[in-house]
């Protein structure tokens, strides 16, 4: 139904942003105009006046005044049933033996789910046990904790590819899977997880970002040594089925002991993931000491990744939705400064 939309209103796209468009958002193939109307209409479906709110949405959906999330814009009034308007989610490991197949196969189906539904994915590994730790009760090693993102990579790739076959009710633009990876820089494997995106086609359904703490930043500027360390499992093995959550410092408070894998000078590290990011732009740093204290609710969780593109830092279990205000769409050239009128109704 078109009836809200007059012809003079219809916008035209430059060409690259109608690429964007077809590739991305576009069901089946309505026009601009079109998913405007679709996405204003679904999102006042929920209203008691739904005529007045779906005008109110279209209006500020065209001509690109408010951009919702890339979910809203493609799922959004489509007939799909099993699609999130969420965009990205934080997960990880939960509950008792964090590290163990059990804890790794429940967050391989929470990965599975969130793809599925279209959501992007981050998570932090720095809760698996290290290459060639001794896994108790099966005389065998552990693989380490790169290796074992090669499970969450193929997954993706899987989940995300389709068939390439359209299926009746119009064409689906088909979100590739979205996905961040974190570890904290004194994990034992920290070292391999830098280089890994220097090898070709080599976990390519990752975005990867090293975490950096105050504590290592200390330790390059004053030229320092730097311990690459992990729970003593065979130490405290109770203590560290029942509270490893993958926090180093958490852990020694407990009065949990630690295992040093290596000493190595900070600054060989620090310049380690710049010759990396320099070669082929992975991984990214986070300061997450700073995250964490710029996090009002950082007295009741631990931040330790972010959503795909890294803009949003986030808790296990935290979403994002984000959403951009166009401000070139509210500027008045005759008064040479912003409509603030039709900005704040808008």
């Amino acid at each position: 139904k078109l009836n809200m939309i007059e012809k003079e209103n219809y916008f035209e796209l430059t060409e690259l942003s109608n690429e964007i468009f077809k590739s991305t958002y576009q069901y089946d193939n309505e026009t601009i105009d079109q998913l405007w109307l679709r996405v204003g209409s679904h999102l006042a479906s929920v209203e008691k006046e739904k005529e007045y709110y779906s005008q109110q949405f279209y209006n500020v959906l065209k001509d690109f005044k408010f951009i919702p999330a890339g979910r809203i814009l493609s799922n959004a009034g489509a007939p799909y049933k099993g699609t999130s308007y969420i965009n990205c989610f934080v997960s990880g490991f939960r509950g008792y033996d964090q590290d163990s197949m059990e804890s790794i196969s429940a967050e391989l189906a929470r990965q599975a789910l969130i793809l599925k539904s279209e959501g992007g994915y981050g998570f932090c590994a720095s809760v698996l046990r290290p290459r060639g730790s001794n896994i108790v009760g099966i005389g065998s090693s552990s693989p380490g904790m790169v290796e074992f993102l090669q499970m969450w990579d193929t997954q993706s790739a899987v989940i995300t590819k389709g068939s390439g076959i359209e299926q009746k009710g119009g064409k689906k633009k088909i979100r590739k899977g979205a996905q961040m990876v974190t570890s904290y820089i004194w994990h034992p494997d920290i070292e391999e997880f830098i280089k890994a995106k220097q090898i070709p086609n080599n976990l390519t359904k990752f975005n990867m970002s090293v975490l950096i703490t105050d504590k290592f930043m200390n330790a390059v500027i004053n030229n320092e040594m730097w311990d690459l360390v992990f729970p003593n499992i065979q130490n405290d093995k109770e203590l560290y089925k029942s509270f490893w959550n993958g926090d180093i410092e958490q852990w020694v408070n407990k009065g949990g002991t630690l295992k040093v894998y290596k000493t190595l000078p900070a600054v060989d590290l620090y310049n380690l993931i710049m010759e990396s990011t320099y070669n082929r732009a992975e991984p990214g740093v986070l300061f997450i000491d700073t995250i964490n204290k710029m996090n009002n609710l950082t007295s009741i969780e631990t931040i330790n990744a972010t959503n795909p593109c890294g803009e949003q830092p986030l808790p296990v279990g935290g979403a994002c939705l984000l959403g951009s205000i166009n401000l070139t769409q509210y500027i008045d050239f005759q008064l040479k400064d912003f409509n603030y009128d039709k900005l704040i109704e808008d």
